[in-house]
């Protein structure tokens, strides 16, 4: 195809944003005129004119529905300029933002390496900001907000370590604050922070080492470790009811390392391991949605809702995107063959769409026009065949031409009819 390039511009170093929005373009390009397209679109991108790159990668898959190359060049041009809006609202501190359109990007292309190492590091940058505004709370001893704060991070980075210490911290001392542990130690002993409790506990395992007789400070060591054990235990409630159950387990596991006999914490583990396990089967049936693999993803989706008490809202949220996004498989399947002018195969592929559903989009109305066509083609190819006159039989078949080229004969017929004339 002649290329359709903008003039060169004077020479200049490219930033390196352009270079890596390039590396979603590796791949994308075919062989002979494609390749040529190809090269085209990533040298709109290099430039930064996006959206001229989107609308003629868009142009070309809408000449060439069936070409996956095409479809691939389109979808990598969409995702680069998805890239560089992320790009300017990080730019501009608006990182929630940016994680919206990079969370668009995944689910344009989920294994795009360059959006996925972006979205970890802006959940990252997310967590971290509420990390600082917990400590803040903290320290002014807010713990209600500072809580709440390590939360939110979590929310954006589960596996935080920062955050999850200093949210098992905040939770030992709110629940000190609100009487909870109290009772434990005779004689001036008070309920202390995690770190003290640690601390405490050492000193009274070395009493009992150095002093094997002394019963109290045995005694005092075993009051310890139940302590720490029922904390854990309050602290992976709280990480429980915030949904971060893979932290909750830990937390539970903790409790039975430290009081073998707890049936709480027990039970606890697995209730939490259980709930970890549904969460992971959530993510991977949402990302088997995306990528249209809609059987696989309502096996994995039974699975979780069997596993987990807790997350059936989110169960059924996916299940019923499930049943629009089959109904947009049919759709697709329905306009790639109407797109190929197999009408017939598209009526029938309607037709089945329209079982699962009374109305989806435009499909009733597109079939209808379908059927038209098929009339209309078969009235005119008649006339054609009974016409006395070439340029009526040549009238009649470039009337079906108009929208339907690859009827029957009729190419063949026009053109001996237009070689004759």
């Amino acid at each position: 195809m002649t290329s359709t390039r903008p003039p060169a511009r004077p020479s200049a170093s490219r930033p390196s944003w352009f270079s890596l929005c390039l590396l979603v373009l590796c791949g994308c390009k075919g062989s002979g005129s494609s390749d040529d397209f190809g090269g085209d679109v990533a040298w709109l991108v290099s430039h930064g004119q996006f959206a001229e790159a989107v609308a003629n990668a868009e142009g070309a898959w809408a000449r060439n529905p069936n070409d996956a190359e095409a479809e691939a060049l389109y979808r990598a041009a969409f995702v680069a300029q998805l890239l560089d809006r992320a790009r300017e609202l990080t730019f501009e501190n608006e990182d929630e933002l940016a994680l919206e359109v990079l969370d668009r990007a995944l689910e344009v292309d989920p294994e795009n390496e360059v959006a996925l190492a972006w979205e970890a590091k802006t959940r990252l940058k997310i967590a971290d900001r509420w990390l600082e505004i917990g400590r803040e709370c903290h320290a002014e001893g807010d713990l209600t907000s500072a809580q709440a704060a390590y939360v939110e991070a979590l929310k954006f980075d589960p596996e935080h370590s920062a955050a999850l210490r200093n949210l098992g911290q905040v939770t030992i001392q709110a629940n000190y604050r609100e009487g909870r542990g109290t009772g434990y130690y005779h004689e001036g002993v008070r309920a202390l922070s995690d770190y003290w409790l640690e601390q405490a506990r050492r000193g009274f395992a070395a009493s009992g080492k150095f002093q094997p007789e002394n019963e109290r400070a045995g005694r005092r060591h075993d009051q310890v470790e139940v302590m720490i054990a029922d904390q854990r235990l309050a602290i992976g409630r709280t990480f429980e009811a915030e949904g971060l159950f893979a932290a909750a387990a830990n937390e539970y596991l903790w409790a039975l390392a430290l009081d073998p006999q707890s049936a709480d914490a027990a039970e606890g583990r697995a209730r939490a391991e259980r709930e970890t396990q549904a969460g992971r089967l959530l993510s991977e049936s949402r990302m088997l949605i995306f990528r249209d693999e809609i059987d696989a993803a309502s096996e994995l989706l039974s699975e979780a809702m069997e596993l987990s008490e807790v997350q059936d809202e989110k169960a059924a949220e996916l299940l019923a995107s499930i049943d629009g996004r089959r109904l947009d498989v049919l759709y697709g399947q329905a306009i790639n063959l109407e797109r190929d002018q197999l009408f017939a195969e598209a009526i029938a592929a309607y037709g089945v769409l329209l079982e699962a559903t009374d109305y989806h989009k435009d499909a009733v109305a597109r079939r209808e026009t379908l059927q038209e066509y098929i009339g209309i083609a078969a009235e005119y190819y008649d006339r054609a065949m009974t016409a006395e006159l070439p340029e009526d039989k040549l009238e009649s078949l470039r009337a079906i031409s108009q929208f339907w080229t690859d009827y029957r004969d009729i190419q063949d017929l026009i053109t001996a009819l237009e070689d004759d004339r």
